[in-house]
């Protein structure tokens, strides 16, 4: 694990450069220089010791970097509870995300965030239709199991699925080819970093996340842990790389 996948993580998971001191051994001043460049050619037994500490993390709930106040928006508990689809399955109302074992709360929409998630659902599906494609498109809540384990169910503001034998009665079981998220003030790291994270880990081919805010879209096609976004205005016409580039969207209207 090199210096930039560490980054990378580090940004992902959340974790404070005091976490991933105590985590690691390494000196936060250390780890500090070693992130910034500072640092050009960091010991082998220090990177050693990064590395295993991003290993320990990567399989462990996403709570497990949260011990000051680093936070990815609103567990409805402690963060260190350890949650599964049963628990989730028995809640009273379920406007939560489970993520890593954690519960999160759904926070209430804008009518701005109805009308992105509108408009995209309608040029999507109108598509769609006109191509007689075997993709399908589902707003939220449609629940996603993106792994076989019991600790994750996520809730996209929108999701294109291509492959139909991975629709179930209760959730889709597996990655969606394309994923919109709309950004809320309390959802927005959650959606940048957490989110973008399991998207990509779960082999999601293209994640867009809509800034209602700045009025920009954020878009990672062909999604690896290397791969850097392209950031487009509402006005733009943006290409959607799973149907290669014959449909754009675009939010002009809105």
């Amino acid at each position: 694990m090199n210096v930039k996948q560490m980054l990378y993580l580090k940004q992902a998971l959340g974790c404070s450069y005091d976490r991933l001191s105590e985590l690691s051994g390494v000196p936060k001043g250390t780890i500090q220089k070693i992130f910034s460049g500072e640092t050009k050619t960091p010991r082998f037994d220090t990177l050693n010791a990064l590395a295993r500490a991003f290993e320990a993390l990567d399989s462990s709930p996403a709570s497990a970097c949260l011990s000051d106040s680093a936070s990815y928006g609103s567990p409805r508990e402690s963060a260190l509870a350890r949650h599964t689809l049963e628990d989730y399955y028995t809640l009273p109302h379920r406007r939560v995300e489970l993520i890593d074992g954690a519960l999160y709360e759904q926070a209430a929409v804008s009518t701005t965030h109805q009308q992105i998630v509108t408009e995209y659902v309608f040029q999507l599906t109108g598509y769609i239709r006109e191509n007689h494609c075997e993709c399908l498109v589902f707003p939220a809540p449609t629940p996603v199991r993106l792994d076989d384990d019991t600790y994750t169910l996520l809730e996209p503001d929108i999701l294109v699925i291509c492959d139909r034998d991975k629709i179930t009665p209760q959730y889709i079981a597996g990655a969606p080819d394309f994923i919109i998220e709309v950004l809320s003030p309390e959802s927005r790291q959650k959606d940048t970093t957490v989110k973008l994270y399991k998207y990509i880990r779960a082999g999601v081919r293209e994640y867009w996340i809509a800034d209602p805010y700045k009025k920009r879209v954020t878009v990672y096609a062909n999604m690896t842990e290397e791969v850097l976004p392209t950031v487009y205005s509402f006005e733009d016409e943006i290409p959607v790389g799973i149907f290669e580039g014959a449909l754009s969207l675009s939010l002009r209207t809105v």
